[in-house]
């Protein structure tokens, strides 16, 4: 039940964020990635096919860190491709204005053949805030 109510929140801050406009001095300031992280380890990538990206966490370097919370900003618009509907890039200097450690998150595509559309995307996002959970302590946050 907590986990829904956190899930809730953090879609609410999500949702006012997509709204404020960062400055271009913070825009330049997100290219600064800290990590990239791959979601599957080599060879685990469950339903993977030769077709497909790889499913990727871009953490982004916070120069003044202001909360314990850390957010995965999913771009999107389709599952074949990556032509996102909203920029992630404005909302991840949002973030990082405000104070907030965040990742951008990169799903596989295009989708397995056969499978329902939303199906890697799905699992790719499950992995990462595993991943994410996984190493909330190395990065100062509250799972």
């Amino acid at each position: 039940m907590r986990d829904i109510l956190v899930t809730k929140c953090m879609l609410a801050v999500f949702a006012a964020l997509l709204f404020v406009r960062a400055d271009a001095e913070i825009k330049e300031a997100l290219l600064d990635v800290a990590e990239r992280i791959r979601v599957w380890p080599d060879g685990k990538t469950p339903d993977f096919n030769a077709k497909q990206t790889v499913a990727v966490l871009e953490v982004v370097n916070v120069p003044d860190v202001r909360s314990d919370v850390f957010v995965i900003v999913i771009g999107g618009g389709s599952y074949e491709h990556l032509p996102f509907v909203y920029d992630p890039a404005d909302m991840v200097a949002t973030l990082v204005s405000n104070g907030i450690r965040c990742a951008n998150f990169r799903h596989r595509y295009p989708r397995p053949v056969g499978k329902p559309k939303h199906f890697s995307a799905w699992q790719d996002v499950q992995r990462a805030v595993r991943v994410c959970r996984a190493n909330a302590a190395k990065r100062k946050v509250n799972p």
